[in-house]
């Protein structure tokens, strides 16, 4: 997943570079990139703080969970 993410990343990032360096024939162009990349940034700095507070939490439940089964036994 990270890989995927990053060949996009790179991909806005040609493309911006490409944008900046042709002529100003299209001057809407430039705020569209910048907008799916904050677009495309923040999601995916949402989903690793999500993925790693759920997988933080996990680990602190998981003895409590351990505990119930053997118990349970």
């Amino acid at each position: 997943m990270l890989s995927v993410c990053l060949d996009f990343l790179l991909h806005a990032v040609q493309q911006l570079d490409h944008l900046r360096t042709k002529d100003q024939t299209s001057p809407t162009a430039l705020p569209v990139v910048m907008l799916v990349m904050t677009i495309f940034l923040s999601t995916f700095f949402t989903a690793m703080i999500g993925t790693i507070s759920f997988f933080s939490c996990y680990q602190k439940k998981l003895p409590r969970v351990k505990q119930e089964v053997d118990k349970s036994h």
